[in-house]
C-alpha cells in the first residue's frame, strides 16, 4: 500500500436503482458514461442496500450496521427512530481522528447533522434548504448563534429578519461564511420562484459538483492532508424534472407534479396513466446525472490527486413505478428498491480494475474504508471489507416500524386507522450467494425468487415447494432475524 493515505470521494446518487441503469442491463441507454467509468474501476454487479429509503441506508453506510442495529428507519409517528444515536461509531469521526479533512455536500435535508447522519464533518454544505441555519453555514460553534436566532425570530417581518441575518454575517468578516451565505440566498431565490430541490434539482446538483471541485482545489493548495468528500445528489428523486435540453426519453412537455406516494390513496388511482411518463422522466434524470458525473470525473483527472484518490459511486435505494402495487420508495424490499449500483475507482497500487460479482451490501463500505486508512476500530459482523477476498454467504435487507409508517400514510391521506389493513408491506429479505432471494411480508408470508433467472421477481417459487422445504426456509429467515437483532427489536416494539 502507498505510504500516503488516499483521498476519498463518495457520490451517492439518491434514488437511482440499478434496475434503471444500462450499466446493469437496463434496455434504455441511461448510463453511457458510467459504463466507460466502470471500465477503469471495480464494477460491483450485485450490491444491495440493507434498507429501502434514505435514512436507513445512509445510517448503514456510515456505521456498517443493519437497520435493526442502528435503529434509524422511522416515521413521523416514531421521531426517536429518525436520528442516528450519538453512541454509535460513525465513519466520519474515524476519518477526522486519522488526519483527514472531511466535507459533506448534501442536497437531501435528511442527510444532515440534524438527523445525525452527517455529524462530525468539518465542512457541511446544505443545498436542500432544510437543515438548520447553524448547520447550513457552520455556525453551531459560534457563541452568538442563539442570540442571532432569537433576534431573527422576534423580527416583525421577513425583511427585518433578513437584515438582521445579513448584518450578522457581514460583521463576522469571514469571507468563506459570506460566500456560503450568498450561495444559500441564490438557492433560496430559486426556491422562492417555485423551483425547489424537490421540483427542480438540476441547479443544486450542478452547484454541488462545482463546490466539490472548488473545495478539492483549495485542499490541494492549502494542505497536504488527505480529504474525504461526501456528496448526496437528489437529481433522480421525485418530483422528476430533468432539464428540457437533456431529455431523451421524455417529452419536453412531460411533468411530474404529484408525488407518486400519493397513488397509495385510491382517490388518486386515476393518475395511474401518468406512471409511464414519470418512468420516462426518471430515466432522463439518470441520464442527466450520468452526464454530470462524467464531467466531474474528467475534471478530477486533470488534478494531480487523481492517482492517489478513491472515487465511490453508489446509491441508497431505487424507486417503484407501480410494480406489484408499490410506488416510490418504502414498504417494499423488491430489487426495484434495494438493488443499487456500486462503482469504485481504486488507485492502481490498491486494486486493479475488474468486475466483482460477489454479493455486496452497502454496509461493506464501512469496513473497506477502515481497511484503507488502516484503522484499528472494530468491524461490525454485518460489514465485510471489499478489499478482502472473503465472500458473503448471504446478506439481509429490512424495513422497521412498518405499522407506524402505514399509520403516518393514513394520517397524510386523512384515512381511518383501519385503512392500513389493506396495505401489506415487506419486512425482511435475505439474498443468498446462489442468487436465491427469500422475501417475507408482515403477515409472515414467504416468497422465493431465483434472481439469476428472474431478476424482476415476477415468478414466486414458493407455491411449488414441498412443505418441508418451506418450513426449512422459514427457519432460515427466522434465524437470520435473530442474528441481526431484528427479532428482538420486533418483540420489543410489540410489547
Amino acid at each position: 500500500m502507498s505510504n500516503n493515505l488516499p483521498n476519498i470521494i463518495m457520490i451517492v446518487m439518491d434514488t437511482v436503482g440499478a434496475k434503471h441503469m444500462s450499466l446493469y442491463g437496463y434496455h434504455r441507454r441511461t448510463t453511457p458514461n458510467l459504463e466507460e467509468i466502470a471500465k477503469e474501476s471495480t464494477f460491483y454487479s450485485r450490491c444491495y442496500a440493507p434498507g429501502n429509503w434514505t435514512l436507513s441506508s445512509h445510517a448503514s453506510l456510515f456505521t456498517g450496521l443493519y437497520p435493526s442495529e442502528h435503529l434509524v428507519d422511522g416515521s413521523a409517528l416514531t421521531p426517536h427512530t429518525l436520528t442516528l444515536g450519538k453512541k454509535l461509531q460513525h465513519i466520519v469521526s474515524i476519518f477526522n481522528q486519522s488526519g483527514y479533512n472531511t466535507c459533506c455536500i448534501s442536497c437531501n435535508g435528511l442527510v444532515s447533522p440534524l438527523y445525525g447522519l452527517c455529524r462530525g464533518f468539518e465542512i457541511f454544505i446544505d443545498y436542500s434548504g432544510l437543515a438548520p441555519i447553524e448547520d447550513r453555514l457552520k455556525l453551531k460553534n459560534d457563541n452568538n448563534i442563539k442570540e442571532l436566532k432569537r433576534s431573527m425570530a422576534e423580527a416583525p417581518n421577513l425583511r427585518e429578519s433578513l437584515q438582521i441575518f445579513l448584518h450578522y454575517v457581514l460583521c463576522q468578516k469571514n469571507l468563506n461564511l459570506i460566500s456560503h451565505t450568498f450561495d444559500y440566498l441564490k438557492l433560496a431565490l430559486i426556491r422562492r420562484l417555485g423551483l425547489s430541490r424537490m421540483q427542480y434539482s438540476a441547479p443544486f446538483t450542478k452547484r454541488s459538483f462545482r463546490t466539490a471541485l472548488k473545495i478539492i482545489k483549495n485542499k490541494i493548495s492549502q494542505s497536504n492532508s488527505p480529504f474525504f468528500i461526501f456528496l448526496n445528489l437528489m437529481e433522480a428523486h421525485s418530483l422528476y424534472n430533468p432539464p428540457k435540453k437533456y431529455r431523451h426519453f421524455s417529452k419536453k412537455s412531460d411533468s411530474n407534479k404529484l408525488l407518486p406516494f400519493k397513488l397509495y390513496d385510491e382517490n388518486n388511482k386515476s393518475l395511474i396513466k401518468l406512471l409511464p411518463i414519470w418512468n420516462d422522466l426518471y430515466d432522463d434524470e439518470i441520464l442527466f446525472l450520468d452526464y454530470l458525473i462524467a464531467d466531474f470525473w474528467q475534471q478530477l483527472k486533470v488534478l494531480n490527486i487523481f492517482d492517489n484518490s478513491i472515487v465511490i459511486i453508489t446509491s441508497d435505494h431505487g424507486d417503484h413505478f407501480g410494480e406489484k402495487g408499490f410506488y416510490e420508495h418504502n414498504f417494499s424490499l423488491f430489487n426495484d428498491l434495494i438493488w443499487v449500483p456500486l462503482i469504485i475507482r481504486y488507485p492502481s497500487w490498491l486494486k486493479k480494475s475488474c468486475t466483482d460479482n460477489r454479493l455486496v451490501s452497502l454496509t461493506d463500505l464501512y469496513s473497506m474504508l477502515l481497511d484503507i486508512i488502516d484503522s484499528p476500530m472494530p468491524r461490525p459482523l454485518s460489514s465485510y471489507s471489499l478489499l478482502s477476498s472473503e465472500k458473503r454467504a448471504s446478506l439481509s435487507a429490512m424495513s422497521l416500524y412498518n405499522q407506524e409508517k402505514k399509520l403516518a400514510l393514513a394520517a397524510a391521506f386523512k384515512k381511518p386507522k383501519k385503512w392500513v389493513n389493506n396495505l401489506t408491506v415487506h419486512d425482511y429479505a435475505i439474498i443468498m450467494d446462489n442468487n436465491l432471494k427469500l422475501l417475507q411480508n408482515e403477515r409472515n408470508e414467504l416468497f422465493l425468487y431465483n434472481l439469476a433467472k428472474d431478476r424482476n421477481e415476477e415468478n414466486d417459487l414458493s407455491s411449488s415447494l414441498d412443505p418441508q422445504i418451506l418450513q426449512d426456509l422459514s427457519f432460515l429467515i427466522n434465524k437470520d432475524k435473530h442474528d441481526t437483532g431484528y427479532a428482538a427489536l420486533l418483540e420489543t416494539t410489540r410489547n
